[in-house]
């Protein structure tokens, strides 16, 4: 039932404040008119309000055929700006959550209940709420690394903010950090019944243009998936430094009257010049911010065009007792960079009553230009582009209150004619401020109404990023994410420019296990720091030739993270944007500030305060135990006190099952140090209170596993609580209520038919068509009829007990590959491949019941990320012949995993050009998801 109630009673619930009159009229047009292409509001007025009008039209237009994209993209340049947007998201999800649990009877009460008829999936751990299912999902791609975030279902209402690239990758099938059998699954989720709102899109130009130029080089018609308006993604470009366009949203009179609007328009921010050369511009930034809280407790934001500027900006700044100093770039790792976030937020958003007991200077990149809801009381700056002035400008005197507030414009006159970042751009800028600055003698004014009229109209059209051309092949070969061809156009040159960079994901781990043995714990987002790949390149190279001057046989260790699990070996010049590099420790280029090429100190490994998982030792070949890298580089002491213990833990635990309190208690007492011994025993960057947390939790709820990897063994302490990615998905028990077959069922015929209703379920949700939801349904029925492999099945149960044919193995992990070994199912043989030629051979002699065949054989034989366009073979020395037979099915085929199906490329391009690339994708993922959620509920019902 759809949400009925008005915009302002929802959001002044949300946000405890009554709308501005141009959010109220926007959020009426967007239910009457649909959303305009650009909306033209001046920063400071709260634009980032267009999530709370997207979730309430959302609600509200439910039940229509016009109703609103399920998904929202929020898409911003900065990383910074992506988390500033992220806590407002997490915090009405909570809401939305809570009204939901309680069937609240008030606005956000009414808009939960309404957003929740449509999902099939609810997450349960985006607000850190275990058991709380959401009626709207909230995710982040921001880094490179999150391996995983993605809304649990295409049906489920939800926002995901993500920066350019992570969202223009996944848009086009070649998502950064997405392996090759989930690309599709991500495209679907960015690239159809998407509304896309793109802050200040004067920063991602070539992105804004590009959804016509996609639209024009799909081969088939998305709208035979979905209605029109959902079949393509639609633009929102959110900008105050915007071009005209004949539906922009502007303000209009009513909102100049308004007191609010007019008080923030005419904030004072007197504006002065100061002019330099390069070798003084970091100390004369650094003077004139000293001089501006000079004797105050006031604040003062420092703007650096690149990360090197601000670092030497910062080097003259001496914090003590009378001044704090703070950095922030948007190289910087999560918990870095939340060290600054939080105190940020603490003492400068937009509105804070706390007093500032010292001065504070922040000294930051565009990092903080847009998006960032920070008030300070003055600002100076390095000449930037027109656009990057007038956001840093937003971030002084925001809300009209600071009568004092100043801003001074520092500008290094033997820069030349070109200049970082900003190419010849902020030699104009200085033009017009001086030329503004002769006919004004007493000043600047540049606040938000006046600004027009000292800068002019932005003129940077011939400075946009020259991009590649697209083209059909393009797209063609891009879809074939399962194969994807070698020398294919790299996908960053579309959205980036062909100059562009694109960026790596770098990561510091102390324990990086060789070739073909999995990563543990699995790569997080929050310990990824991203850096353009070129200047990465650089930096490896440089610190290369520096080790082998120490040591000609010395040579920098790059690793590439692939497929999300295991790591190879890569030479800097064959980096790509996207990767995930994983370096250790000792190689630095980071210090708790971020990313530094100059600096050598250790980098703390973060892994083991994020998942809570911790190396203790490893065991080699002959069960002695030997150096743990992780404790060395968190406490770098701890060897001299624990080994006694870890060799006790170690021979005591030979089957991975020992358990002796006694040797945990005393472990953790060796572990966190006493009085005397804090002092060096602690990485420098590791607070005492952080370490004593981990230890402490591991000592009062830890269990004790080993992980065999070929090489030896490891031994962990890991959480109790410490569960799946997979099992932080929980599904809306409601759901299963209705469905005929048992989804906590381990058994392979209740397994089908519990996927074939989940995947309708979600089709209808979607509002397919029924001919679609039939083929959903057929496909989810046969997907894995494959499993009947008399070797397959042995493999799930290798002892023979259970009777029926299964869908799923109550195995450990650790004893898959020696049951694959010992059923003869080879390594790397697909189940879909067999399932896709049974169910073929059962339809030369059937009716299907549903009008697309072809589309139900692509389905079953893609389920798992493979058959786009080839499914993959083996060879297979001991192939028999498979049956599959249930009440209403017998079929018999060869089970020979080396046979290819070669009508599988055809069909392939035959449905891209019926349904378009991401109409096909989309029903993909409904499928896929329908089997991911089905599994789930199976494993929380305890059936591994």
């Amino acid at each position: 039932m759809p949400a009925n109630v008005p915009f302002e009673e929802f959001y002044s619930a949300v946000n405890g404040y009554d709308p501005l009159p141009w959010q109220s009229r926007l959020a009426a047009q967007v239910l009457d008119q649909g959303w305009p292409s650009q909306v033209g509001v001046p920063t400071g007025l709260g634009k980032t309000s267009c999530i709370d009008i997207a979730v309430w039209a959302m609600a509200a237009m439910a039940d229509r055929p016009d109703r609103m994209p399920t998904r929202v993209w929020y898409v911003v340049s900065r990383r910074l700006l992506v988390d500033a947007a992220w806590r407002k998201a997490l915090r009405l999800q909570e809401l939305l959550a809570e009204a939901y649990a309680s069937k609240a009877d008030d606005a956000v009460g009414s808009v939960a209940a309404s957003l929740s008829g449509l999902a099939v999936v609810a997450s349960t751990d985006g607000s850190g709420r275990e058991g709380r299912q959401q009626p709207f999902y909230v995710c982040r791609l921001r880094g490179g690394a999150e391996l995983g975030a993605r809304p649990p279902d295409p049906a489920q209402p939800s926002l995901v903010l993500a920066t350019v690239p992570m969202f223009a990758s996944r848009w086009l099938f070649r998502g950064y950090a997405s392996s090759l059998h989930t690309r599709a699954v991500d495209a679907a989720h960015a690239g159809i019944d998407t509304l896309v709102l793109l802050d200040e899109a004067h920063l991602a130009r070539p992105l804004a243009q590009l959804n016509d130029k996609v639209a024009l080089c799909d081969i088939g018609e998305p709208a035979n998936v979905l209605p029109g308006a959902r079949s393509r993604p639609r633009f929102v470009a959110m900008t105050a430094t915007g071009e005209a366009a004949p539906d922009r949203f502007d303000l209009d009179a009513e909102d100049l009257a308004c007191a609010v609007v007019t008080k923030r328009l005419h904030a004072a921010k007197a504006g002065s010049l100061v002019e330099t050369t390069k070798s003084k511009l970091a100390q004369t930034m650094a003077d004139r911010a000293l001089d501006s809280v000079r004797g105050t407790r006031r604040s003062c934001v420092v703007f650096a065009n690149t990360p090197a500027t601000a670092r030497a900006v910062k080097a003259q700044l001496k914090e003590g007792r009378d001044l704090e100093v703070l950095l922030a770039t948007g190289r910087m790792r999560e918990r870095e960079a939340d060290v600054v976030r939080r105190r940020l937020e603490q003492v400068l958003a937009s509105g804070t009553t706390t007093a500032l007991e010292r001065p504070v200077v922040v000294v930051a990149t565009q990092t903080l230009e847009v998006g960032a809801d920070l008030d300070f009381d003055h600002l100076v700056t390095e000449t930037p582009g027109l656009r990057s002035l007038v956001q840093r400008l937003g971030r002084l005197n925001r809300l009209g209150d600071k009568s004092w507030a100043t801003c001074v414009v520092c500008h290094p006159a033997d820069q030349g004619p070109s200049w970082p970042v900003y190419a010849d751009e902020p030699a104009t800028v200085w033009d017009r401020l001086q030329s503004a600055m002769a006919d004004t003698p007493g000043g600047l004014d540049l606040s938000p109404g006046n600004l027009v009229s000292v800068l002019g109209e932005p003129d940077d059209d011939r400075r946009q990023a020259r991009v590649a051309e697209l083209l059909p092949a393009h797209l063609w070969e891009w879809a074939k994410t399962s194969a994807p061809p070698p020398g294919e156009a790299p996908v960053e040159a579309f959205f980036e420019g062909l100059e562009a960079d694109g960026d790596i994901s770098v990561v510091w781990r102390a324990e990086r296990p060789g070739p073909g043995v999995r990563l543990v714990p699995t790569v997080s987002e929050s310990e990824a720091v991203s850096v353009p790949v070129g200047e990465a390149r650089q930096a490896f190279a440089a610190l290369d030739v520096a080790l082998q001057a120490q040591n000609p046989t010395q040579r920098l260790d790059v690793r590439r993270l692939v497929d999300g699990a295991t790591l190879e070996p890569v030479e800097p010049s064959e980096l790509r944007p996207g990767d995930i590099v994983v370096l250790g420790p000792e190689a630095g280029l980071y210090d708790r500030f971020g990313w530094d090429p100059r600096s050598r100190e250790v980098v703390l490994d973060v892994s083991p305060l994020l998942s809570g998982e911790l190396l203790l030792a490893s065991r080699s070949a002959d069960g002695s135990p030997v150096r743990s890298a992780v404790l060395d580089n968190l406490a770098p002491r701890w060897r001299r006190h624990g080994r006694a213990v870890l060799e006790a833990l170690c021979s005591d635990d030979q089957e991975g099952q020992g358990d002796d309190q006694e040797l945990v208690a005393e472990l953790k007492r060796l572990l966190v140090p006493g009085a005397g011994e804090a002092t060096g025993f602690l990485h420098d960057w590791l607070g005492e209170q952080e370490w004593a947390d981990l230890v402490g939790a591991l000592g009062r709820s830890a269990r004790w596993r080993v992980l065999g990897d070929g090489q030896g063994d490891q031994l962990w302490a890991t959480p109790e609580q410490t569960r799946s990615r997979w099992q932080s998905v929980a599904v809306r028990t409601e759901v299963f209520d209705e469905l005929s077959f048992s989804a906590s069922s381990h058994e392979l015929t209740e397994h089908l038919g519990a996927v074939g209703e989940m995947a309708a379920r979600l089709g209808v949700n979607l509002g397919l068509e029924p001919p679609l939801v039939s083929a959903l349904k057929m496909a989810g029925n046969w997907h894995d009829v494959g499993k009947a492999d008399r070797r397959f099945q042995r493999q799930l149960d290798p002892h023979g007990g259970q009777g029926a044919l299964l869908a799923k193995s109550g195995l450990p992990s650790a004893e898959w590959e020696r049951a694959r070994a010992a059923s003869g199912w080879p390594r790397g043989g697909r189940h879909e491949l067999l399932s896709a030629r049974l169910l073929a051979a059962w339809l030369v002699h059937h009716d299907a019941g549903c009008e697309d065949v072809e589309l139900v054989l692509h389905l079953v034989s893609s389920h798992h990320g493979w058959g786009r366009p080839l499914p993959s073979t083996v060879d297979d020395q001991r192939a028999t012949r498979v049956t599959f037979s249930s009440e209403d099915r017998e079929v018999s085929v060869s089970s020979d995993l080396g046979l290819q199906d070669w009508d599988q490329p055809g069909r392939f391009r035959r449905l891209c050009a019926r349904y378009g690339y991401w109409g096909l994708a989309l029903m993909e993922a409904v499928l896929r998801q329908a089997d991911m959620a089905v599994s789930n509920f199976a494993n929380v019902e305890g059936v591994a």
